[in-house]
C-alpha cells in the first residue's frame, strides 16, 4: 500500500466542497456573473476578482496544479482565502493552461525524482488528499511518462 502525499491544503475533502459544486453555488450567489466575461477581459472586475486570477495562474502555470486543487487552495483558509465568486471569477478567465501537461509534469517528479511505481503515481494524481486531477489526465500522464 502507498501513501499519499498531501498536496499542501491541509483541509479534508470532508470539509471542502467540489470545484463544481462550488462553482454551481457561487454562481447563484452572484447575480453579475455574465458568460461573456470568460471570452474576453472583464475591466470591471474587482480587485480581489483581480487577485484571485493572479493567483491562480501561478498555481496552475507555475505549480502546475490541478484544476480542482487550484480552486480550493484560492478558497481555503488555510490558502487565498478567496470567496467562492473571485474563485470562480478566477477560474472562468484562467486561460491557456493545459490541464493533462500539469499532470504530466506532476507524474514526472513522482516517477523519477521520488521513485513511485506508476500505479502510485497514478493515485497520488487523482487523490482527494494528493493532487485532485481527473482520472483522464492522470491517465494521461501516466501513458505519457517515459
Amino acid at each position: 500500500m502507498s501513501a499519499v502525499i498531501s498536496s499542501g491544503n491541509s483541509e479534508s475533502s470532508n470539509d471542502s466542497q467540489s470545484y463544481s459544486s462550488k462553482v454551481s453555488k457561487s454562481s447563484k450567489e452572484s447575480s453579475s456573473y455574465s458568460e461573456s466575461n470568460s471570452d474576453s477581459k472583464d475591466d470591471s472586475a474587482t480587485s480581489e476578482q483581480k487577485n484571485a486570477l493572479a493567483s491562480a495562474e501561478t498555481y496552475a502555470k507555475d505549480m502546475h496544479m490541478s484544476k480542482q486543487a487550484v480552486y480550493e487552495q484560492l478558497t481555503s483558509s488555510y490558502g487565498g482565502k478567496f470567496k467562492a465568486n473571485d474563485a470562480k471569477y478566477a477560474m472562468d478567465n484562467l486561460k491557456d493552461v493545459n490541464w493533462n501537461e500539469n499532470a504530466l509534469k506532476s507524474a514526472k517528479t513522482y516517477y523519477k525524482d521520488m521513485h513511485m511505481s506508476k500505479n502510485a503515481v497514478k493515485e497520488q494524481l487523482t487523490s482527494s488528499y494528493g493532487d485532485k486531477f481527473t482520472n483522464d489526465e492522470a491517465t494521461y500522464a501516466v501513458n505519457h511518462l517515459s
